[in-house]
């Protein structure tokens, strides 16, 4: 009679181990949402904004200034400057730099002041919320981030700007995007002095709107640990 109930046994222990498995297939699947979102909103603007794969991906240079960029690592440090970058990541904009991180280069190599130009992002939608940014070098308006409204008929408008204060490393400030919101705009970045702190620091944009983010390590976390992540 023990060996007929068996089957039942079995079949219970296969139920409990399925529901066992749910959770694990629950924070797979939110892991999967989140990616696909995380992924859609980092297509969203179709640049680069921290310049962390290595290049200008969406941005578009005028000059020489942004011919090394984007510069990898402290360089500032590496040639005993006395003030870090404090960049986030990898990789920033130094027009300052020339270290890119290829093989036979050495940290801390610079191109110097002369050097000028612009880069500029492709067109966006203005989302609303914030843009923040880290900002460093020269401080005169020769050397500036500027958000630029497009306009049909006046063309591209200048409406938010930022500058350095004479040092190597980069503080961050933010734009409050709200009045802009829903308009077309791009991002530019001036370098267009060659005096003695002639050149802009730049990285890691975020738009609060779109909250792009690293995606988080979520193997082997309860459905709750991944939520508050």
């Amino acid at each position: 009679m023990h060996r007929r109930g068996l089957p039942g046994c079995l079949n219970a222990t296969r139920v409990s181990d399925r529901f066992a498995l749910l959770p694990r297939l629950l924070t797979l699947l939110l892991a999967l949402v989140l990616g696909a979102a995380m992924q859609s909103h980092a297509q969203d603007v179709g640049f680069t904004l921290d310049f962390e794969e290595g290049t200008l991906r969406g941005w578009t240079k005028t000059g020489n200034a942004f011919d090394f960029q984007p510069t990898r690592g402290d360089n500032p440090t590496a040639r005993d400057r006395g003030q870090p970058s404090r960049h986030v990541g990898n990789y920033w904009i130094g027009t300052y730099e020339r270290f890119q991180g290829g093989r036979g280069e050495r940290p801390g190599t610079t191109q110097g002041d002369r050097p000028t130009g612009t880069l500029t992002s492709r067109a966006f939608e203005v989302p609303s919320g914030t843009l923040s940014f880290l900002i460093g070098g020269g401080q005169s308006f020769e050397t500036r981030v500027e958000l630029r409204i497009l306009d049909q008929i006046e063309g591209a408008i200048r409406v938010e700007m930022a500058q350095g204060r004479n040092n190597e490393s980069m503080r961050r400030v933010q734009w409050d995007l709200t009045p802009h919101a829903g308009k077309m705009a791009h991002i530019r970045i001036v370098d267009a002095s060659s005096e003695g702190w002639g050149h802009i620091n730049v990285d890691d944009f975020r738009f609060s709107a779109l909250n792009v983010r690293r995606m988080p390590n979520l193997i082997g976390r309860s459905i709750e640990q991944a939520r508050r992540m």
